[in-house]
């Protein structure tokens, strides 16, 4: 049980740092906008016969990492001085 409570710590973080390197990866296209789009356009979507198994969830895992990774681009945005005061 050790060795997998170790992976899970590690999947955990790798879940974490990838979501970074897509933020990284979608602010390379020039814009919020784009970087956006580009998360949506690559994003996973579900099968239309989700049925729930191991690896279709890891799909839902991936696809809540683009998720995060769009909500993450959208607070970089709103951080963004406006230039009228």
């Amino acid at each position: 049980m050790d060795n997998f409570r170790k992976w899970q710590c590690s999947v955990e973080n790798g879940i974490e740092k990838q979501t970074e390197a897509l933020v990284e990866e979608a602010l390379k296209k020039g814009t919020y906008k784009k970087a956006e789009n580009w998360l949506k356009k690559n994003r996973p979507d579900f099968s239309d016969s989700f049925m729930a198994s191991s690896k279709e969830q890891f799909v839902v895992v991936v696809k809540v990492m683009y998720d995060d990774a769009i909500r993450k681009v959208r607070d970089k945005a709103m951080d963004q001085e406006t230039g009228e005061k």
